[in-house]
């Protein structure tokens, strides 16, 4: 857990949702995935909050939100947001482990946004572990939104940044066992594996999608749109993120289900 507060520390995470075209994709489309299934005025748990881009976003809308973060500077970034933006009413930020949310009661929220956790759990049993405790906290037929890095679309993306990664990384190497490893703090998983995970607990699937599609790979591209441009290309990730072939080249996916 260190290694991740060490890594968080240092990363500017309150930029990371906005600084870009590229970047914007992400939550953009995470925010279109999300608006069917939430209701208004509902109490929402944002774990791995980093510094709170969902949470005030949530919170503005009049849902009552508890933002939950491993990171103290993400959790003093989130308060401070919430006392300019005048959110302290609806809007709290505490500091803790995707692991063990022993603090919220069973059945206690609406819906459960799990958007960092999976970025870092490196094996299966801490994995479960935090899909249990999320479906724990939430109420029956509440919703769980989980974030994930695609393996395939993270190989794609360090390609595209460093093309001699074909040679230092083999295509058959990195994905021969199953890989998951990132690098560093980090971990990628494959639809599959999330399916299978999320299936394992008594869920049902609403959406298994795309938050970014190929946009990592054209990063440059992307960026330099200008907005009458990059409003279709969001239009076009909104009409392709659930096909097969987006999923497996996304950088991020999302997958949504509601507790049986």
């Amino acid at each position: 857990m260190n290694a991740i507060i060490d890594y968080y520390n240092r990363y500017d995470e309150d930029s990371r949702l906005d600084r870009d075209n590229y970047h914007r994709t992400e939550f953009l489309v995470t925010l279109k995935l999300l608006e069917p299934y939430l209701e208004p005025g509902g109490s929402i748990l944002d774990i791995g909050a980093g510094t709170g881009r969902y949470s005030c976003y949530y919170a503005g809308l009049g849902h009552s939100v508890t933002a939950l973060d491993l990171t103290p500077r993400h959790v003093e970034a989130i308060r401070d947001k919430a006392a300019r933006l005048k959110l302290e009413d609806r809007l709290s930020a505490v500091e803790g482990d995707a692991l063990d949310l022993g603090r919220f009661a069973d059945a206690s929220f609406d819906a459960v946004l799990c958007m960092g956790p999976l970025y870092h759990l490196a094996d299966h049993g801490s994995r479960n572990t935090c899909i249990k405790e999320c479906l724990r906290v939430l109420k029956p037929g509440g919703l769980l939104a989980a974030a994930y890095v695609n393996r395939t679309g993270e190989y794609l993306y360090r390609v595209m940044c460093n093309p001699q990664v074909l040679l230092e990384e083999p295509p058959a190497l990195s994905f021969a066992a199953g890989g998951g490893i990132s690098g560093g703090c980090f971990v990628s998983l494959s639809p599959v594996e999330v399916e299978e995970l999320i299936h394992s607990f008594p869920v049902v699937k609403k959406e298994h999608a795309a938050t970014d599609g190929i946009s990592a790979i054209m990063l440059d591209t992307v960026n330099n749109m200008n907005p009458v441009l990059y409003e279709q290309w969001l239009q076009l990730m909104l009409l392709t993120n659930r096909s097969c072939d987006s999923l497996g080249s996304s950088l991020h996916n999302l997958y949504i289900a509601c507790k049986k």
